[in-house]
């Protein structure tokens, strides 16, 4: 009998916490997982103490996709299987929020193990409600993602090379990218080189500026792999500056090498073609397209830009500016001059978004970018049209082969065009800069937001809020919400979900005005009472129907649309009119608690009904009994630095009920220094709380 009785109370307290440990499953969000096909986020976790305790209950909870096929219209179908603990009842698509819909066709099989096929597209946060047989949701999202390319931080090696041990590259979608490039994009300088050695399918162009990967019937492992050791940047001595180097995926293989900008964020290459004409050249250059782009000579408006076109040639080279009347028209077509010797010594670009813009006169006026050699432009034997001379200064020359030098060719640059209809993605793109001869502090990371784990910023540093070091930023003030004007200081962070969702962080702004209670509330207001419910747990569990003025009077406070004035919807989630005496008792202890205030007492509270229903107040851990109180003693609340839980002379509405009779409701008293109940036509300061988003993180001064 005894084996019996053990065997039986054994397999109940199984059950009961493996209820506990579904129940502490809890909302969306979370970390990112990559997978060969697919990205999902996993699930948060309510109630745990810590994060590892986290990471091992969201393995009970798991989601993975593969993709069975690409539609005609570039959705995909997707195979996603929801695994659970327990047996699964129903799978939600809630990504539109007006649009909550079912996956399920009615023919999957129901159990702890889902299988559903279902139509996507790419680069959507899908996200998922999960329907236990319990009755319990969890929230799960998932992306299918692009094909993605990454160079990653450059390494200096000690040959003095440059290399990207991190660099990455996939194709999770299968979508169509044939290709790959490497190249400088800016600060190159002549004598600066790629070189590449055993990357499959890779080729460098003559110069050495840019190195092209063809990706068809390859393996991206053993390419990237490839590129991680045996791509090399070499850069001549120069003693400071920076170059970028950009990395790129295309869906067509170039048949030339295009070379990109970033300073421009345009696309240029050089043409070789001996002893071509300025005005051929125009033509020609005109005639070119790459990705859509239309050609034309290039317009040189920077000295970066110009630099970046001088890595480029190895010859004199024509560039879209003249100062031959013929060429230069106003934005209307009109000829700006009648002859040569009205546009003599103004120089025009005529080519490209720059036309009609002049860039030289010998005035001196002009605030514009030239690079003119020593003593030009000289005008000379008809030379009217500009180059870059070998040196890479600029040149005035004539149309043809003039007796003193020989073109080489062109360069054409591409971008900008009104009649541009790009077809190249430049989200298959990254840029990296290394930097020459200067010691640069490391970036601050932009903080990456994850429900569920407060964080705020101080200065520059970014700061994940714990129950260890909360306390050192409560009271403080909030820098970047300032909604209506008023002042608002960090008050609290539900790291246990006491009062809504896990990790909220409130704001509670200070007095903002007095009123006396609006205690004609409907209790017929949902939402209101629901957030009544919310922030008063014990009320919620032990009445949570507001039938009495005092428990009308807090419907009032808790009426979200009473407060939009304090509401930032970029910011904040609502706003209510107080926070509740549970939040005010549990931010104040473990303020005071941390800071270790001369005098002060644990406070304490609990909701009765024996006289109406409101709380009691005690001090320290008092037996939890009828003993409590409506008011503290004199003096038992201590004065905080910043006075954000008491002020001298002032009273604030809490919004809770108290149980000292029908129109009391919960307040602080600054005169007294005490908690009480304070008749509803009292009135009493208001000091607003706001609930803020998840991905919204409060900044203050250090």
């Amino acid at each position: 009998m005894k084996k019996k009785l053990i065997y039986w109370l054994s397999f109940v307290l199984v059950i009961i916490l493996l209820l506990n440990i579904g129940y502490n499953i809890g909302n969306s969000g979370g970390r990112i997982v990559n997978n060969d096909k697919y990205k999902i986020a996993g699930s948060e976790i309510n109630k745990s103490e810590n994060q590892s305790e986290a990471d091992d209950r969201s393995k009970l909870i798991n989601l993975v996709g593969d993709i069975l096929e690409k539609n005609e219209n570039d959705t995909y179908n997707v195979s996603l299987q929801f695994s659970a603990e327990n047996c699964i009842k129903n799978i939600y698509d809630i990504t539109d929020e007006n649009d909550r819909k079912s996956i399920l066709t009615g023919e999957e099989e129901l159990g702890p193990n889902v299988i559903a096929n279902y139509e996507m597209n790419k680069n959507i946060n899908y996200k998922f409600e999960v329907e236990m047989a319990s009755g319990f949701k969890i929230p799960k999202q998932y992306e299918l993602v692009s094909a993605e390319l990454r160079l990653g931080k450059a390494t200096k090696n000690s040959d003095g090379t440059y290399s990207f041990p991190n660099f990455e590259i996939n194709n999770p979608c299968g979508d169509n990218i044939k290709f790959a490039t490497i190249q400088f994009a800016s600060g190159i300088q002549s004598g600066d080189k790629l070189t590449i050695s055993n990357i499959p399918g890779a080729t460098v162009n003559t110069s050495g500026t840019m190195v092209s990967i063809d990706l068809q019937n390859q393996d991206l492992d053993e390419i990237q792999e490839a590129v991680k050791n045996n791509l090399k940047v070499s850069l001549v001595e120069r003693e400071t500056g920076t170059v970028d180097i950009k990395a790129a995926l295309a869906d067509e293989i170039p048949d030339r090498t295009i070379n990109y900008c970033a300073s421009t964020e345009h696309y240029y290459e050089y043409v070789e073609d001996r002893g071509v004409a300025w005005t051929e050249a125009k033509t020609k250059a005109e005639n070119r397209t790459y990705s859509g782009m239309h050609g034309y000579l290039a317009t040189l408006t920077s000295k970066e830009e110009d630099e970046f076109a001088q890595s480029l040639i190895t010859g004199y080279g024509w560039l879209g500016g003249t100062c031959d009347y013929n060429y230069i028209f106003d934005e209307n077509g009109n000829k700006i001059y009648n002859s040569l010797n009205d546009s003599l010594w103004n120089w025009y670009w005529v080519t490209g978004p720059e036309a009609c813009t002049k860039f030289w006169d010998r005035t001196g006026t002009l605030n514009t970018y030239t690079n003119w050699a020593s003593n030009q432009p000289d005008n000379a034997r008809g030379e009217y049209y500009l180059h870059f001379y070998t040196n890479k200064l600029w040149n005035d020359f004539c149309d043809v082969n003039s007796p003193f030098g020989t073109i080489y060719g062109y360069i054409v640059e591409y971008g900008g065009m009104p009649n541009d209809v790009i077809t190249l993605d430049e989200s298959y793109s990254d840029v990296v800069t290394i930097s020459i001869g200067l010691v640069e502090p490391e970036p601050t990371p932009t903080p990456t937001v994850v429900s569920g784990i407060p964080q705020i910023k101080v200065g520059e540093q970014t700061v994940i809020l714990t129950k260890e070091n909360v306390a050192d930023y409560y009271g403080k003030v909030v820098t970047n919400y300032n909604q209506a004007g008023a002042t608002y200081r960090l008050f609290y962070v539900d790291f246990d979900g006491d009062f809504g969702t896990e990790g909220t962080v409130y704001l509670k702004a200070d007095q903002v005005s007095t009123t006396s209670l609006n205690t004609t509330a409907s209790a017929s207001s949902t939402e209101a009472l629901n957030k009544m419910k919310q922030m008063n747990p014990q009320w919620k569990n032990g009445d949570g129907i507001a039938n009495n003025n005092n428990e009308k009077g807090v419907l009032w406070l808790c009426d979200e649309t009473k407060w939009t004035n304090y509401k930032d919807a970029n910011k904040s989630d609502y706003v209510i009119g107080a926070p509740s005496v549970e939040m005010y008792i549990k931010s104040y202890n473990a303020y005071h608690g941390k800071k270790g205030t001369n005098g002060y007492q644990k406070l304490n509270c609990k909701w009765f009904s024996t006289n109406v229903s409101g709380y009691k107040y005690a001090l320290g851990d008092s037996v939890i009994d009828s003993s409590y109180v409506y008011y503290t003693d004199n003096n038992i609340l201590k004065v905080d630095e910043n006075n954000m839980y008491v002020k001298s002379g002032q009273y604030w509405w809490l919004a809770s009920p108290s149980a000292y009779g029908v129109d009391y409701v919960c307040a602080m008293g600054g005169v007294l220094f005490i908690l009480n109940g304070s008749t509803s036509n009292y009135s009493f300061g208001i000091s607003p709380l706001v609930s803020l988003k998840s991905d919204f993180i409060p900044e203050f001064a250090n």
